[in-house]
């Protein structure tokens, strides 16, 4: 097994919107993944990216593990992401490293990670599984940014999957749909309304027997994601998932 965690912050950042939780989000499910008793993935297994280290190089040489393992592999991220449009067309997403560059559409394009990308790594590994959870949107509000000259895809008619992964054993969950925002909850949950309930799953809530399967986790999330950001901040929030699989991702204590 194999683990890639990845939570940025941005506060060195006067140019991108801060994130209060993210960083921490990310420690926190890079705790559980490597816990023994949970995750059981072990350390020399494992990259923990924190806000700074989370640069676009750092973040390529780690995701390509994906690509590389031929065992199971749990990717996890949280921070900006952002819409690629062409029109009125949402044709692409990024995910936004800690040196990502935002002055215009190009430079953002050049300096951060196409969620095409992370499908080519997914679609060419030799991995029993993938799981990758991302707590990012790509609306251009909430987690997400937009460069200058780009365009919100508020309002826009878009798919709501960013990428689908082909075969079996590869899952994709994102944290909203394509054109909704990721919301944080700074009074009762303290980080990512997302984070909070895949850790609850992870470590047990989502599970049925002794395993916690990457299908029940999917489904744990997504049942308790929307009540909560409709309870807690007024607003819809509905997590998607992509792609199949049925294999273990944590032990259900």
């Amino acid at each position: 097994t194999y683990a890639v965690v990845i939570g940025i912050d941005y506060k060195n950042r006067k140019d991108i919107p801060h994130l209060q939780y993210a960083s921490n989000d990310a420690r926190q499910v890079y705790e559980v993944l490597t816990d023994p008793r949970y995750g059981g993935v072990p350390e020399e297994n494992s990259i923990l990216l924190l806000n700074e280290r989370a640069t676009r190089n750092q973040m390529m040489v780690a995701l390509r593990k994906i690509r590389d393992r031929d065992g199971y592999v749990y990717v996890y991220y949280s921070g900006h992401g952002a819409p690629k449009t062409k029109g009125d067309k949402f044709i692409d997403a990024y995910l936004v490293p800690s040196n990502a560059i935002v002055s215009d559409p190009e430079a953002l394009e050049d300096t951060s990670i196409r969620m095409s990308y992370l499908q080519k790594l997914m679609d060419a590994s030799h991995a029993k599984g993938i799981m990758v959870a991302l707590d990012a949107c790509f609306s251009g509000g909430g987690k997400s940014i937009v460069p200058k000259g780009g365009k919100p895809l508020v309002g826009m008619l878009v798919s709501s999957e960013i990428i689908k992964p082909k075969g079996t054993g590869r899952v994709l969950i994102t944290s909203s749909a394509t054109n909704q925002q990721s919301w944080e909850d700074e009074d009762e949950i303290k980080g990512g309304i997302f984070t909070h309930y895949l850790l609850k799953g992870l470590m047990g809530k989502g599970g049925r027997n002794v395993w916690v399967k990457v299908n029940e986790l999917s489904n744990y999330v997504k049942k308790n994601v929307p009540r909560a950001s409709k309870r807690l901040k007024g607003q819809e929030q509905y997590p998607q998932i992509t792609g199949k699989g049925n294999f273990t991702v944590t032990r259900n204590w």
